[in-house]
């Protein structure tokens, strides 16, 4: 433990510099939408590909209900250097967006069961569902998985819990993401993990593996890591969890790495040979990002980004995220594109849209 204490005390440099922060105004989003957070992206089936969180409409859709526990958009536009154009919301008939996930035929049972004010089952409102966490897409033979954090919750603010989490495969832009029973005898049988066990909010797929990380367990927001080789990735024993010298078949072995946050994308930067963690700091405004030679570090210090503004009703901004399939280089430094949600109230929000210049420090 001393040991484990002293490194994360004694951390290098970021390894770069932040050049300029460029405001670009609101992500772009369709009509029929009022709101919606999240906001994990990456190429995906030619395209960039987002997912979001719980999605507010201004319609409703073919089901009577102008609420949707996740949705997502994509666009083949992937020069980020003239900003994001092209989205393309799956809609159904009246015109509202669609689900990402589909809903087992126990939690749609569950929803509609608790649906409405004069409901069959109390309490009325009570809701199972998914929300999207990164997108995880091997380079080498393009298969897709999405992070499904699996939440239930009643009326009221901050009135949910976590049911587990798992990862479900997407085929293409023409179907939906698979919910696989990975435990078929569980209560929540499309997860790999328990509530509290590990929940996957940032990761990437690399040297024929898929690396997780879970920073949510706590709310010092302490970043844990995860690896399993690509064909077993649906196989909760396949996961080895990295316990600062070796990796553990506990996920309870897990070592904190660093503090990040509750949204996390992580990517690798050829120009300065490091991966590149970037996250909003907890109970702070602040942007921030870490780089470490390899995912399981050492990782840097932080480096403050930019901020995020204040959302208009006094909420808190939260969920920074970058875009790493679409950014630039610009001689020796690059530009990467940062979102985070913010709302105005009213069941509104948006994601604003930075462009954030890095260059090799010094």
């Amino acid at each position: 433990m001393l040991l484990l204490l002293s490194m994360l005390a004694c951390r290098p440099p970021a390894g770069v510099e932040v050049r300029a922060v460029e405001e670009w105004g609101p992500l772009p989003q369709a009509d029929s939408i009022k709101g919606r957070d999240g906001g994990y992206s990456a190429e995906a089936f030619g395209e960039t590909v987002w997912v979001y969180g719980d999605t507010v409409l201004s319609v409703e859709g073919e089901d009577g209900s102008s609420w949707r526990h996740n949705s997502w958009s994509h666009s083949a536009d992937l020069d980020g250097s003239d900003g994001i154009d092209g989205f393309v919301e799956e809609e159904d008939a009246l015109g509202a967006p669609r689900e990402l996930f589909p809903q087992t035929d126990a939690e749609a049972a569950f929803n509609t069961a608790h649906a409405g004010d004069d409901c069959a089952w109390q309490p009325c409102g009570a809701r199972l569902a998914l929300w999207p966490g990164p997108v995880l897409t091997d380079p080498d033979s393009g298969r897709v998985w999405v992070g499904a954090i699996e939440i239930g919750s009643i009326p009221g603010d901050w009135t949910f819990w976590g049911n587990g989490a798992g990862l479900a495969p997407w085929s293409g832009l023409d179907a939906r993401p698979e919910r696989v029973e990975v435990r078929p005898d569980d209560d929540f049988p499309t997860t790999l993990w328990e509530p509290d066990e590990f929940e996957p909010n940032g990761g990437v797929v690399h040297d024929g593996a898929m690396w997780l990380f879970s920073c949510n367990l706590g709310w010092r927001k302490r970043c844990r890591l995860a690896r399993a080789p690509l064909d077993d990735v649906l196989d909760r024993g396949a996961w080895r969890y990295w316990d600062g010298g070796d990796w553990a078949i506990d996920p309870g072995d897990a070592a904190p790495l660093f503090e990040g946050g509750s949204f996390l994308s992580v990517h690798w930067r050829e120009q300065v040979g490091l991966w590149i963690a970037v996250y909003d700091r907890p109970f702070s405004s602040e942007v921030s990002l870490r780089t470490a030679p390899d995912l399981a570090g050492p990782w840097s210090e932080p480096l403050f980004v930019t901020d995020m503004p204040a959302s208009w009703d006094g909420g808190a901004p939260y969920g920074a995220l970058a875009h790493p399939e679409l950014s630039w280089t610009d001689g020796e430094s690059w530009w990467e594109l940062v979102t985070w949600y913010r709302s105005p109230g009213d069941w509104r929000g948006e994601l604003p849209v930075v462009a954030v210049q890095l260059a090799p420090a010094g």
